[in-house]
């Protein structure tokens, strides 16, 4: 990936970040947040409210499997 790209993707996760509450998420919470970004982007999105999107949602589905708390998110309009 070029240094454009990995900037976006550097942002993006920022935004994520920001987005939910820094109360409990792990380091294995933002090493998944982050993987699902990567995923996202190798298919060849770059739009950041798309891969905003498929963090957010990953964090969605993710909730019980790491506890409720984790994921107080924030005010999610991107």
């Amino acid at each position: 990936m070029d240094s454009h790209t990995l900037s976006l993707l550097s942002e993006v996760f920022q935004q994520v970040e920001a987005k939910l509450s820094h109360e409990g998420l792990t380091e294995e919470v933002k090493l998944g947040l982050a993987t699902r970004i990567l995923i996202v982007a190798q298919t060849g999105e770059r739009d950041p409210k798309r891969l905003l999107t498929a963090a957010l949602y990953w964090a969605k589905t993710r909730r019980s499997d790491i506890g409720a708390a984790t994921f107080a998110f924030a005010d999610t309009e991107a």
